[in-house]
């Protein structure tokens, strides 16, 4: 039997070959990457905020995300913003496959880590960015598995200076079924864990690689760490298209 200091060894030696190839991640991997330009998703965004003497407010808006263009390190999408009748924001953004924006002042150091997922653990590649702009440093560290759906298994994004801010996601299953839009998916569940030093946030969002962007569903809790619980949010896919 191979010991597992052996397949470290193994895999440290190997480990120039993985950061050289680390940044090539295959579009296909990717819940925009894998679809071609004008592949969109619109989903339904409902938000239950919370006030003095139990009021509560509800509000509505949709979201559509369009695919731009996909590119060798990343892609664009448009995205539209509309509360009722009215369009409050349209807007164009490029995005690296870990999710990220970088610039260029963007530093990137790679490395090899661990992710347990339902008992299992997975080998990754880690990719480490840091980018720092007007007193705010972003660090973004992310577990891609090129093996495993859903690829990415975990992001970590640590924010310091002007703004605090510590957001982990970690997929928790790789395999679950969702209904939405009258049908099934085969999704991924993940968590997501938001914290600032006056709230935290807990999501749950399901995936599925054969919607653009990947969202089937996503519920949010937003709790003050004074006041008690602010805000719920409800992220629901309402309809999407693929282009052939």
């Amino acid at each position: 039997m191979i010991s597992r200091w052996f397949v470290i060894c193994v895999s440290l030696w190997l480990l120039p070959a993985v950061i050289a190839s680390a940044v090539e991640i295959p579009p296909a991997q990717h819940p925009w990457g894998r679809f071609k330009p004008n592949s969109w998703q619109r989903v339904r965004v409902t938000t239950e905020a919370f006030g003095s003497e139990n009021l509560k407010t509800v509000t509505t808006k949709v979201i559509t995300t369009r695919l731009v263009k996909v590119e060798s390190d990343g892609y664009v999408v448009s995205r539209e913003v509309k509360t009722g009748d009215r369009v409050t924001k349209r807007s164009t953004v490029k995005h690296a496959w870990d999710g990220s924006t970088p610039n260029d002042s963007t530093r990137e150091k790679y490395s090899l880590g661990e992710v347990p997922v339902e008992g299992k653990t997975y080998a990754c590649q880690t990719q480490l960015l840091t980018t720092e702009a007007d007193g705010i440093t972003t660090v973004t560290k992310s577990w891609y598995c090129p093996d495993h759906s859903p690829y990415f298994l975990k992001r970590l994004t640590r924010v310091t200076g002007q703004r605090r801010q510590t957001t982990i996601t970690t997929v928790i299953r790789r395999a679950v079924t969702k209904s939405v839009l009258n049908r099934e998916f085969d999704c991924w569940e993940s968590e997501t864990k938001d914290s600032t030093p006056n709230t935290t946030t807990t999501t749950t969002t399901y995936g599925s690689s054969k919607v653009p962007g990947g969202l089937v569903l996503s519920e949010s809790e937003v709790n003050d760490k004074q006041q008690g619980q602010l805000r719920k949010v409800r992220v629901e896919l309402i309809a999407f298209e693929v282009a052939r």
